[in-house]
């Protein structure tokens, strides 16, 4: 058994970029020789350098193997794996894409995994891989992720802090610095139900309610808030089946402020927004 105090440590990043309906973006490994998870879909990945950051890794991710420029947005998952002489370290990084994604050209001097293909694919079709022992995919599909920004790392719940008797979520100023950050950039891109949805609520249209979107609360950035109901909207997309344990405990610590959560599908407000709208007027206090 090797000795684990001479294990190396190989660190790597993995970027989670959201599009369209919630899709996300994948890419497929090279089916050749050598290559450790041969020919399945999975999340672009990079080996980090000598003293890089894994926001610097997902940058030059975007740059070296996708084409593209890649924002790191906030942790999602953290984990190690051990493999054959090394122990791999991996952090899953939200992240958002400036630029159409296209394959760079091979050469010779090239000494990490370049990609075969690039495609927008549902969450659970990335499950081959985690199977195949992809770190980044199992973290990423884990039922339970480690702590974010988005889950609830770095909160302190105040109990009894106002005058209606209700707990407040308290976070370090860096973290809330970075959660507004973060929202900033989920407005710039939203899904295609978020858009729709967005277009009933803007400007007053519901019954005379001010929405905001992708607002901050505590560590959490939600999809539509309205302060005056205290009421939250959140838009699932398919990624939402693999991690309901995380999403339930995000609900839970919101309702302990007062915050009511109601929780709609894309696909109901791609296919029925007008019974979504119903849903949301039914969770407005009477006037």
């Amino acid at each position: 058994m090797p000795d684990a105090a001479k294990t190396e440590t190989k660190r790597a990043v993995a970027a989670a970029v959201r599009g369209e309906n919630g899709r996300v973006l994948a890419v497929r490994r090279p089916d050749e020789p050598g290559e450790e998870l041969p020919g399945v879909w999975g999340l672009p990945a990079v080996t980090l350098r000598e003293g890089e950051s894994p926001e610097d890794g997902v940058r030059r991710l975007g740059r070296e193997k996708l084409g593209v420029d890649l924002t790191p947005l906030e942790s999602l998952a953290e984990g190690e794996q051990r493999r054959d002489g090394y122990v791999l370290h991996m952090n899953v990084f939200a992240a958002s894409m400036t630029g159409e994604p296209r394959l760079p050209p091979r050469t010779g001097d090239n000494t990490a995994t370049l990609y075969e293909a690039i495609d927008w694919l549902e969450a659970p079709a990335l499950q081959p891989a985690a199977e195949a022992g992809s770190l980044c995919c199992e973290l990423f599909l884990a039922p339970h992720p480690r702590p974010s920004p988005a889950s609830g790392r770095g909160v302190e719940i105040e109990e009894n802090s106002n005058r209606r008797g209700q707990e407040r979520l308290r976070i370090p100023p860096g973290l809330r610095r970075r959660m507004i950050e973060v929202a900033r950039a989920y407005r710039k891109e939203p899904t295609r139900s978020e858009s729709m949805l967005w277009q009933e609520l803007r400007n007053r249209k519901l019954n005379d309610r001010k929405f905001r979107r992708q607002r901050p609360i505590g560590p959490f950035v939600v999809d539509f808030y309205c302060a005056q109901e205290q009421l939250v909207v959140e838009v699932d997309g398919p990624i939402h089946t693999v991690q309901r344990a995380a999403d339930q405990e995000r609900q839970e610590l919101l309702e302990k402020t007062g915050v009511r959560v109601v929780r709609i599908s894309d696909e109901q407000v791609e296919n029925d927004i007008e019974s979504v709208l119903t849903i949301i007027r039914s969770r407005f206090r009477p006037s």
